[in-house]
């Protein structure tokens, strides 16, 4: 019986060395350098789980990018701008958050957790 690799998408403003060390990790990867060929890959691709790299106080991209294609595939922001949530997080539709540094432990038990129960 075959182990389910877990799919994750990442954002296209993150540099392709956070792709190949999600891939290192075990997960399938779905990440581009761009909005646009994100989104073909996003509409041509299964994903389990989104992360958001949080930019600024509105920036929602990914997850508005997801949510337009798929409403059940969890989100995680990880926390960049200020470290913290924003104040309407749950209404946003985010499920988690991640601290920056991330620590990987952290970082696979949420994915693990979010994954399992979606």
């Amino acid at each position: 019986m075959s182990k389910k690799t877990i799919t994750v998408l990442l954002p296209f403003y993150l540099i392709k060395e956070y792709k190949d060390i999600f891939e290192e990790l075990g997960y399938a990867v779905i990440w581009a350098d761009n909005k646009e060929a994100l989104e073909e890959m996003i509409l041509t691709h299964k994903i389990d789980i989104a992360l958001e790299w949080q930019h600024g106080r509105d920036d929602h991209t990914i997850l508005n990018l997801v949510r337009k294609y798929y409403a059940h595939v969890p989100v995680l922001l990880m926390l960049n701008w200020n470290h913290m949530p924003p104040d309407n997080f749950a209404e946003l539709g985010y499920v988690d958050t991640l601290p920056v540094p991330i620590n990987i432990n952290e970082l696979k038990e949420k994915i693990h957790f979010y994954c399992k129960h979606t």
